[in-house]
């Protein structure tokens, strides 16, 4: 009576000391996958063109010549999102070159003339890039500076909402891409920008 007693007691023991490493290895396996989670995935966002449609931007005065400048930001990767277990980082100069080229082509489309030796300048200069997600949509942001000529400053802070399909980056990217592509609307949709543009002295003969 009394060595079966003992016996139970011992395999009791046996079974708690099993139950607490099964317990603890599951704990420690779940603070690993956690670690894991919280430091998660960092996506580099390298910026691609928006198609931006024909009738987005009025026509508007062509004048002489300009030049447009992308002042240079941080080199260093900047953070535009993070989440748990995403961040997503991109460089502002890989940004305002895709902004200079899209601001490029869709100011040429429209007539007016893009040269790198042009006396008038646009010199732009962005701030601040972000991405916000939610549930059903990705909210891209910038705010972006704007020197026309000599001393006429502008602010722009713009907004681009974008649908939700699928986790990960490839909605974010395209939300950001969008953002990209409004900050060019809004730049030739401005009327100082346009008045800039249309005011612009012709170049003397020659």
């Amino acid at each position: 009576m009394h060595r079966t007693s003992r016996s139970r007691k011992g395999r009791l023991g046996r079974d708690e000391r099993r139950n607490w490493l099964n317990t603890t290895r599951v704990l420690i396996i779940g603070l690993i996958a956690l670690s894991v989670l919280v430091g998660g995935c960092t996506h580099i966002y390298r910026p691609t063109e928006y198609v931006i449609g024909e009738d987005s931007i009025a026509g508007f005065p062509i004048g002489a010549p300009v030049r447009i400048i992308g002042e240079p930001s941080p080199t260093d990767d900047q953070v535009v999102s993070h989440v748990p277990g995403q961040t997503c980082v991109t460089n502002y100069n890989d940004v305002t070159t895709t902004l200079v080229a899209q601001l490029t082509k869709e100011m040429t489309k429209r007539g007016q003339p893009v040269s790198d030796s042009a006396s008038k300048t646009i010199r732009l200069t962005v701030l601040k890039l972000g991405v916000v997600e939610t549930q059903i949509t990705n909210r891209g942001s910038m705010l972006l500076s704007l020197q026309l000529g000599a001393a006429q400053h502008l602010a722009f802070l713009i907004y681009n909402t974008s649908p939700r399909f699928l986790p990960g980056f490839i909605d974010m990217d395209r939300a950001l891409n969008g953002t990209i592509a409004r900050a060019v609307i809004r730049i030739l949709s401005d009327p100082k920008v346009r008045a800039f543009l249309g005011d612009m002295p012709k170049s003397n003969p020659g």
